[in-house]
């Protein structure tokens, strides 16, 4: 439904007219959280903003869709087809100034990355979207068939991205991806309603 919707993603979530928009929510006190991830966390922000404001605490906001929270990560050639007018260093340019920002704060202690894990790494399951999403290094940007490779270089820039904030004291939160299902849940639902009596 359109209450399902993030009342507040058009000024929070970044996109290609605003890279990095400052974006806090929960109850109205020094940001001690930072909430970084992709459209997940978007998904789940008002639950989040909820959960904060009920433990008198804020957070800061940093979601970009399509991009997880991994140091060096590159859009794959298809992503870039998919996605029009993404660059391929556009992910990498955001984390790096999202992790920035966030060692450079030192009220920030805990930090929650909230990201739809695996299709970077294997693909939508409704075999829509690009596949692979990203790669890590950028002459190997237009053959990233290796899944094993990929999957190595991404657990290892996952474990540098964590360590380099734990490293900076921080407390890094890693959320479950949310459960999914192998077709898209609205569609089949409508077409059931559509064709039950044929």
């Amino acid at each position: 439904t359109l209450s399902d919707v993030n009342p507040r993603q058009g000024e929070c979530l970044s996109d290609e007219k605003k890279f990095l928009p400052e974006c806090r929510l929960g109850a109205n006190t020094i940001p001690s959280v930072a909430i970084w991830g992709d459209s997940h966390a978007d998904a789940v922000f008002k639950v989040m903003e909820g959960a904060l404001t009920e433990a008198n605490r804020s957070a800061l906001f940093y979601a970009i869709s399509g991009c997880p929270p991994v140091l060096g990560a590159l859009y794959s050639v298809n992503a870039i087809r998919w996605g029009n007018d993404w660059e391929i260093d556009k992910c990498k340019k955001f984390n790096r100034t999202v992790h920035d920002r966030i060692v450079s704060d030192p009220q920030l202690r805990d930090v929650f990355m909230i990201v739809r894990w695996s299709v970077y790494l294997r693909g939508y399951n409704q075999n829509s979207g690009p596949h692979p999403y990203i790669v890590f290094e950028e002459e190997k940007a237009a053959d990233a068939s290796d899944l094993q490779e990929r999957s190595r270089q991404y657990a290892e820039k996952m474990i540098e991205m964590m360590c380099s904030l734990t490293a900076q004291g921080k407390n890094v939160y890693v959320v479950e991806p949310i459960p999914e299902m192998e077709i898209n849940v609205p569609i089949e639902l409508a077409k059931s309603r559509l064709f039950r009596n044929r």
